[in-house]
């Protein structure tokens, strides 16, 4: 990749050099009562190099929110995987992963529902005994 990046370099600069040569004529430029005179290739080049750096000064501000925003968004990566690997460390020794959440008191689905039903069940049996009408 290096090699093809290096070759690149070169034929740019050829070219840069052959529209030089062939481009030698004399040119003068006014702008706003200031006028100068030089070659159409030194020119068109500085032209060039001016629209560029013009392009970098104008995109600057941006470029600076990203890498600020970037750096933030790395802290905050860093942090949330040293928190997983201490609960990963914390969890079971047997499973490795995360352990889910747990119900308020502490017991699986299946359980839950049926606690749940057998609470139910003698709340309906409680009021029968009471006198209450039943279901």
């Amino acid at each position: 990749m290096k090699i093809l990046y290096i070759l690149l370099m070169l034929a740019v600069m050829i070219l840069a050099v052959v529209f030089a040569l062939q481009n030698s004529m004399e040119v003068t430029v006014q702008f706003f009562g200031w006028s100068a005179a030089g070659s159409l290739s030194l020119v068109l080049m500085l032209a060039l190099f001016g629209g560029v750096l013009f392009g970098v000064v104008i995109m600057l501000p941006s470029v600076l929110k990203h890498s600020v925003q970037f750096t933030g968004l790395r802290r905050r990566f860093k942090r949330l995987e040293k928190e997983k690997d201490k609960l990963t460390s914390n969890a079971d020794p047997g499973n490795a992963s995360v352990p889910p959440a747990e119900l308020p008191e502490g017991e699986g689905k299946a359980e839950g529902k049926a606690k749940g039903k057998a609470k139910a069940g003698s709340a309906s049996e409680a009021s029968a005994d009471a006198g209450g009408p039943s279901t």
